[in-house]
C-alpha cells in the first residue's frame, strides 16, 4: 500500500532562510547534522515519499532498477519548488537539486539482485558511512526493513488530490514492473548518467521538459510521456495533474501578481 509524506505548505518554503531555522532535536537528526554538516544544515526540503509493498526481495530490487527511467517523468510532473532562500532559482524543482547535496542521494546504480543490494547496505553501515540503512536517500530504493519499494522523487503538493494522483501512479508502476519481473522480462542495463540527464531536464524545466525516451535515442515532451503512462497503467489522475498546469509556474504567477503573502496562503495544504 502507498504511504505518503509531504510538507504542510510546500516542499521548499519560498521565503525561509535555512540559516535562521532551528533543527529538530531528535537524536537521529542531531547525529546527521554533526556528521554531514553544511549540506544537512541547509536541507530544509520535504518531498513526497510513497512506499509500495513487494512480496519478494529480488523482485523489489529489480523493480527499483527498472523504475529509474520513470522517475524524471514523476519529477517533471510534480515540480513545485522554484524558490530558495527568497529568490527564484530558475529551476522548476530546486528541492531536487538541493537534496542532491546530501550523501547517498540521487539516481542509484543498478543492483544485480537483493544479495548485491544487501551487501552494499551492510558495507555502508559497517564502515560507519551511515548510521542505519534508512540513511540511503536515493530517489528510489528497496526498503529492506519495511519490505517495500520506496519512491522518493516527487515534490510535495498543496492539494491532496494531486498527492493521491502520484500515490496511484507509483502503486500502478510498481505493480506493472512486478508483473514484468514475474513474466521473466530481462532488466535494462542503462547507464546511470542517462537517467541523471533526464532528472536534470525534469528539475530544470518541469512541465515544459522534453525527456530522453526509453531507448535514450530521441526526446519526448512530458505531455506525451504522461499520456502513455496514464493509458498503460490506468491512472488518469496524472493526466489531470498535467492538464492543470505547472506548480512552479503557478507559484511564480501568484508571487508576481499578488505578492509573497498571497503565495504562502495559496500553498497552504488544502484538506477539505
Amino acid at each position: 500500500d502507498g504511504e505518503t509524506g509531504s510538507a504542510d505548505r510546500r516542499e521548499l518554503h519560498d521565503e525561509n532562510k535555512w540559516r535562521e531555522l532551528e533543527h529538530a532535536e531528535k537524536s537521529r537528526y542531531r547525529s546527521q547534522l554533526d556528521r554531514i554538516r553544511y549540506p544537512q544544515h541547509r536541507n530544509t526540503t520535504a518531498g513526497l515519499h510513497v512506499h509500495v509493498g513487494v512480496d519478494d526481495a529480488d523482485k523489489a530490487v529489480w523493480i527499483a532498477d527498472e523504475a529509474r527511467w520513470h522517475l524524471p517523468v514523476m519529477l517533471a510532473l510534480s515540480a513545485n519548488s522554484p524558490y530558495w532562500n527568497g529568490f527564484d532559482t530558475g529551476l522548476a524543482s530546486a528541492r531536487a537539486k538541493i537534496f542532491e547535496g546530501l550523501p547517498n542521494t540521487g539516481m542509484p546504480t543498478r543492483f544485480a539482485d537483493y544479495e548485491a543490494f544487501d551487501r552494499y547496505e551492510r558495507r555502508m553501515v559497517e564502515s560507519g558511512s551511515i548510521d542505519d540503512r534508512g540513511e540511503l536517500w536515493f530517489d528510489v530504493r528497496p526498503h529492506s526493513e519495511l519490505g517495500t519499494v520506496e519512491v522518493r522523487t516527487p515534490d510535495g503538493q498543496h492539494d491532496p488530490d494531486r498527492v493521491m494522483a502520484f500515490v496511484e501512479y507509483t502503486r500502478a508502476l510498481v505493480a506493472d514492473l512486478g508483473a514484468r519481473y514475474e513474466d521473466g522480462e530481462t532488466g535494462s542495463a542503462d547507464r546511470r548518467e542517462l537517467h541523471d540527464e533526464n532528472k536534470w531536464r525534469a528539475l530544470r524545466f518541469g512541465h515544459d521538459a522534453s525527456l530522453l525516451d526509453r531507448e535514450f535515442e530521441t526526446t519526448r515532451d512530458l505531455g506525451e510521456l504522461v499520456d502513455r503512462a496514464a493509458s498503460r497503467l490506468g491512472v488518469p489522475g496524472i493526466r489531470e495533474v498535467y492538464d492543470a498546469g505547472s506548480g512552479a509556474a503557478r507559484q511564480r504567477r501568484i508571487r508576481r501578481e499578488d505578492g509573497v503573502a498571497a503565495l504562502a496562503d495559496a500553498l497552504a495544504l488544502r484538506a477539505e
